[in-house]
């Protein structure tokens, strides 16, 4: 082999170490990538779950609130309309009592 051809194919080898080498970079800097990137979805994904359990947690606590006035409000009117039978029914003692006499 020739002087000339030999550095003519070790010229040809380091040119092909270079690409072989820039593809590793490229290849590695596409799962780092990668990896960046299932990361940020993980942790939005993450977020949006913390984000639904509030809002779940929120409406509970709103329905609880809701079902408690809603029985403060039915016992108010149970007690008003006891009261109004109770005067009724003293109205009603009354007015028999005055027939009486």
């Amino acid at each position: 082999m020739k002087k000339q051809d030999a550095t003519v194919l070790l010229a040809h080898r380091a040119a092909q170490g270079e690409l072989e080498g820039a593809k590793r970079q490229a290849f590695l800097q596409q799962v780092a990538f990668g990896i960046a990137d299932a990361r940020a979805r993980f942790e939005l994904t993450k977020q949006i779950e913390a984000g639904k359990n509030q809002a779940r947690e929120n409406f509970q606590r709103l329905k609880a609130e809701k079902e408690q006035e809603a029985a403060r409000v039915r016992q108010k009117q149970e007690a008003e309309a006891k009261r109004q039978a109770e005067r009724e029914q003293q109205r009603a003692a009354k007015r028999d009592r005055g027939m009486e006499r």
